[in-house]
């Protein structure tokens, strides 16, 4: 039997188009960890509001709420950090429920990334989580024709630490309609001062395979 675990949620509204960093405000300085290297520090993104829900216009006809359910399915495997599934899921029976990774120890959380693409929704992020390696990957789901769908999918998207804690946002809108700019890490750069490396792609609206 399953047991659906609630969260209690406190929302403040806020629009798709909200205030986002920018890289001239946030200049590259060598990324230090700036608490002790904790579950929630190396599994979130700093630059990121993530939250348990958010508010947005995601399907384009009006204001709805995503936010993250845990299923808990095994009680004994909670206390190593398996045990779980989360869901992103809305009160909105016509946004349909998605699964997402995370961990018990670390739980996913949401960003509301604003219309990246320029076509009027509202895209959301996540960051799974793992108990294991400094690398995470960065999830861009948009809805498309009524099923969720990755914005924007490859390399670019894993993260390590150094990233995660540089201040930069992974995706912001890109500077023609249609388009998103990434932010992403090169290890070959990094002595040079130049880690962080900027590309602009198109989104692909590739399948979301759990499998990947």
């Amino acid at each position: 039997m399953k047991y659906l675990v609630p969260f209690f949620l406190l929302i403040f509204l806020f629009a798709c188009n909200d205030n986002k960093t920018s890289i001239k405000e946030n200049p590259w300085i060598e990324a230090q960890y700036s608490e002790p290297i904790t579950w929630r520090s190396i599994q979130t993104i700093v630059a990121h509001d993530e939250q348990d829900a958010i508010v947005g216009n995601f399907t384009g006809k009006g204001i709805d709420i995503l936010y993250v359910e845990k299923v808990v399915e095994d009680f004994d495997l909670l206390s190593i950090g398996h045990g779980c599934r989360y869901y992103i899921a809305s009160p909105n029976k016509n946004i349909p429920k998605i699964e997402i990774y995370g961990i018990n120890y670390a739980p996913p959380k949401l960003v509301n990334e604003g219309d990246l693409d320029g076509n009027g929704t509202c895209e959301v992020g996540y960051l799974d989580t793992w108990d294991c390696s400094q690398w995470r990957y960065y999830r861009i789901f948009t809805l498309r024709n009524g099923e969720w769908r990755n914005l924007i999918d490859g390399d670019y998207l894993s993260t390590c630490g150094m990233f995660r804690q540089s201040g930069f946002e992974v995706a912001e809108p890109g500077l023609a309609k249609g388009t998103v700019l990434v932010h992403y890490f090169n290890w070959d750069l990094w002595e040079a001062g130049e880690d962080v490396k900027d590309t602009i792609v198109k989104p692909t609206f590739s399948r979301i395979d759990m499998d990947d």
